[in-house]
C-alpha cells in the first residue's frame, strides 16, 4: 500500500511539473513522449540538426556516466519542447580535445546546424576555429567564461555568476571589507580573478588576497597567514574560491577552533554542501554560498527520476537548458535559422533550475539563491529571483532538510 501511494504521489508531481512549465513559457509544452525518440515532431517543416558532443567513450567511468546522463537530459528536454524541428545526433568526444575535434568535424560534415557541447574547456577551445570558420554556433557545457567568443557560447555555471550573486548579497547586508583566500590551482586562481572584479564593481574593499599551496601542509600554512591578516586588518568577510574537496574544511576547522572567525562572515563561491558530511563540521557553521533554487531543483530532479528511474547529476541541467534555448531561438526565427545576434539577445527563459539567459558576452546567467549552513543543515537566507530582472527578496530562512534536494557535486 505504501509503495502504491508513493507512485501516485510521483505521478501527481510529474503532472504538476508539466503544468508549471507550460505556464512559464510559450515555448514549452507538456511532453508527448517517454524519453525514447531522438527526433521531435517537426511542425516547422524543416529539420534543425543539433549535434550533441559528449565523452561517451571516456576511459574515466564517472565521465562516461556523466555523458550518459547528459544524453538522457537532452532527450528529456527535446520531449518537453515537442513539437519541435530539432533532430538530435550524438557524437563521442571520448573526453579529450583530439577526439572532440574529430567529432565536431564530422558533425559539421554531416550538416549540423548547431553543436551542443563539448564538456570541457580545452576541447571547446580546440573546436572553436572549426565553428568560427563554418559559422556553426557552439553551446559548450564548460563553465569557463573565457571560451565565449565568436560562435562559441558557455552554458556552464560561471564564476562570474556566482561571484556577483554572493558579493551583492554581502554588500546588501552591510559587509564591505574582505580578504580573498585561494589555492594555487588554475581553477581557484581564475575564481579569485573573477571574485576580485565582482568585489570592485560592487564597491567592496579588497584588503588582500592570500594564496596557498593546494595541499595539507599548504592549508596549514594558510591558517597562520589568515590569522595574522584578520588580526591586523579586521575584515568583516573571508571569501574562499575553493570547495570542500580541497583544504577549505581543514582551514576553517582550525580557524574556528582558535576562535579566529567568530566575528566575521565566511563565504564561498562554490557549493559547500557536498559531500553532506561537510555540514557536520564546526568550521563551516554559519558560512554562506550560492546555489540554484532548491524548489526548481527538486522539480527537475523528480521529473528526471520519473523518466529514468534515477537521480540526475546536478550538471544534467546544463544540456537541458541548451535544448530549451535552441528550441526557443529556432521557433522565434523566420526561416528556421539562428544568427549570432539572436543568440546574444535571447529572451529570459525557464530552465531546469529556474530563470536563465544568454548574456551578450556569450556566457549564461542563472538565478541563484544564497544558502547558509546552520545547525548542521542547509537553509536559504536569500531566495533566488523569480526573474533575472529583479533583485531577490528575503522571506526568511527556509529549512532544506524538509525537501528532497539532491546533494550532488557541481564541478
Amino acid at each position: 500500500m505504501q509503495t502504491q501511494f508513493k507512485r501516485i504521489v510521483l505521478v501527481i508531481q510529474f503532472l504538476l511539473f508539466s503544468i508549471f512549465l507550460a505556464s512559464c513559457s510559450d515555448n514549452l509544452s507538456p511532453s508527448q513522449g517517454g524519453g525514447q525518440s531522438q527526433t521531435a515532431t517537426n511542425t516547422l517543416n524543416q529539420e534543425f540538426r543539433v549535434a550533441l558532443l559528449i565523452p561517451m567513450g571516456s576511459e574515466d567511468t564517472e565521465t562516461a556516466n556523466l555523458a550518459r546522463i547528459f544524453e538522457q537530459s537532452t532527450q528529456m528536454a527535446i520531449d518537453q519542447v515537442s513539437p519541435s524541428p530539432i533532430v538530435l545526433n550524438v557524437y563521442d568526444t571520448k573526453g579529450n580535445p583530439q577526439d572532440a575535434y574529430i567529432a565536431a568535424q564530422q558533425a559539421i560534415s554531416d550538416g549540423t546546424d548547431i553543436i551542443l557541447g563539448p564538456l570541457y574547456s580545452d576541447s571547446t577551445r580546440v573546436i572553436a576555429p572549426l565553428a568560427n570558420v563554418s559559422r556553426i554556433p557552439v553551446f559548450s557545457f564548460s563553465n569557463d567564461s573565457r571560451i565565449a567568443s565568436g560562435y562559441v557560447f558557455s552554458l556552464g555555471q560561471t564564476f562570474e555568476n556566482a561571484s556577483e550573486r554572493i558579493v551583492n548579497y554581502l554588500i546588501s547586508q552591510g559587509y564591505t571589507r574582505t580578504i580573498i583566500v585561494q589555492a594555487d590551482t588554475i581553477s581557484e586562481i581564475r575564481g579569485a580573478e573573477v571574485l576580485t572584479q565582482a568585489a570592485q564593481v560592487a564597491g567592496m574593499e579588497l584588503i588582500q588576497t592570500i594564496t596557498y599551496e593546494y595541499s595539507q601542509p599548504g592549508g596549514l600554512k594558510a591558517v597562520e597567514e589568515i590569522a595574522l591578516a584578520i588580526e591586523a586588518d579586521k575584515p568583516d568577510v573571508l571569501l574562499f574560491t575553493g570547495n570542500p574537496a580541497g583544504a577549505v574544511p581543514l582551514i576553517l576547522e582550525i580557524l574556528n577552533d582558535r576562535g579566529i572567525t567568530n566575528d566575521i562572515v565566511v563565504a564561498g563561491i562554490e557549493r559547500w554542501d557536498t559531500p553532506s558530511s561537510t555540514l557536520q563540521l564546526n568550521g563551516l557553521q554559519e558560512s554562506i554560498f550560492p546555489k540554484f533554487d532548491p524548489n526548481q531543483s527538486a522539480i527537475f530532479s523528480n521529473r528526471y527520476k520519473y523518466y529514468y528511474g534515477e537521480a540526475p547529476h546536478s550538471l544534467a541541467a546544463i544540456p537541458y537548458d541548451g535544448i530549451i534555448v535552441i528550441d526557443a531561438l529556432v521557433k522565434r526565427g523566420q526561416d528556421g535559422t539562428i544568427t549570432l545576434n539572436e543568440i546574444r539577445n535571447t529572451d529570459e527563459l525557464i530552465g531546469a533550475y529556474g530563470p536563465f539567459q544568454i548574456n551578450p558576452d556569450g556566457t549564461t546567467k542563472r538565478s541563484l539563491a544564497v544558502f547558509k549552513i546552520q545547525d548542521r543543515k542547509v537553509v536559504v537566507v536569500d531566495q533566488a529571483p523569480r526573474t533575472l530582472q529583479n533583485q531577490p527578496s528575503i522571506d526568511g530562512p527556509e529549512d532544506l532538510t524538509i525537501a528532497p534536494i539532491q546533494n550532488l557535486p557541481l564541478n
